[in-house]
């Protein structure tokens, strides 16, 4: 049996690293644009046997998938499949028609939220013909939907993953975190203060002037944490994958220090660092154990 890991985002991989075992037969689909700065080091660690990238699917092949999903196509037993919920197109549909187990990575924030963003969110659709579609709760075709913590709502086919330790081993996952997202962890200060940013203005949740608003009020809560605390020693900055938009980051009299953005926060915890504050709007890394005192200003 063939494992299938289909992914979209940076969270989506690392969740799929933690998940592999090398001595398995591993396939990585890889979809959209943001994955592509690692792409060439994923087939460099030599953790999967084969690497495929693929666009996002255009409206009319996802029309197509919603047709062939509909038609209820299951064919001989070939792959367990590891996908995000994300909309899918025809080569992703074919790998279904073999599936013998399909597990849901979470997205995140929103994977908690039924509305999020006052936008629905297509996981809990009710949808009869939609929902043979859609990787959602009430698709037929999905075993299990696997959550870090257990959400507030409740569905049976719910797997809880801590993700405390990956399936290879500790000191060669290390090796592979560190060649394929090029970094290295040992020269970040545990007395600090990390900010995680959001797409929001990429996403088009908000727009600029709104989203100004929001960063002076990360710079309002570093002032003050700076006049209680005399500790700190550094200030990072840790944007979204799909963020571009940083020049609001330029507070007056407060150096910056700016992360490689395409670094889960998560795979710090490999490295038992304890940074002492994390601010975020929302973000899901905020509940990182890396992170003394978490953050989060949507709750101010």
């Amino acid at each position: 049996m063939k494992n299938v890991y289909r992914v979209n985002t940076f969270y989506h991989l690392l969740q799929c690293l933690y998940l592999i075992k090398r001595n398995e037969y591993n396939i990585l689909l890889i979809e959209g644009f943001d994955l592509i700065p690692v792409l060439s080091n994923l087939k460099k660690s030599n953790l999967f046997n084969e690497v495929h990238y693929r666009k996002k699917p255009k409206r009319i092949e996802k029309f197509l998938c919603l047709i062939i999903s509909n038609l209820k196509i299951h064919l001989r037993k070939k792959y367990n499949i590891y996908t995000c919920h994300h909309s899918y197109g025809l080569n992703f549909s074919k790998i279904l028609s073999f599936k013998n187990k399909v597990y849901v990575f979470e997205d995140g924030y929103s994977s908690y939220q039924k509305i999020h963003l006052n936008k629905q969110n297509s996981i809990f659709t009710q949808n009869s013909i939609l929902s043979n579609y859609y990787i959602c709760f009430k698709n037929k075709s999905i075993d299990f939907f696997i959550y870090k913590k257990r959400p507030e709502f409740v569905y049976e086919n719910i797997l809880i993953k801590t993700y405390d330790n990956p399936e290879i081993p500790k000191k060669y996952f290390k090796k592979y975190i560190e060649l394929i997202f090029d970094i290295k962890i040992n020269l970040i200060n545990e007395n600090s203060i990390m900010i995680l940013p959001q797409p929001l203005v990429e996403d088009k949740y908000i727009n600029m002037n709104e989203y100004k608003y929001l960063i002076k009020k990360i710079e309002n809560k570093i002032k003050l944490i700076l006049k209680e605390d005399e500790s700190i020693t550094n200030i990072y900055l840790k944007p979204h994958p799909r963020q571009n938009e940083l020049s609001f980051f330029d507070f007056k009299n407060i150096k910056i220090e700016l992360l490689n953005k395409n670094l889960p926060i998560e795979i710090l915890e490999l490295y038992d660092l304890k940074i002492k504050y994390g601010i975020t709007f929302f973000s899901t890394a905020i509940n990182s154990n890396i992170f003394v005192n978490k953050i989060k200003l949507d709750e101010k």
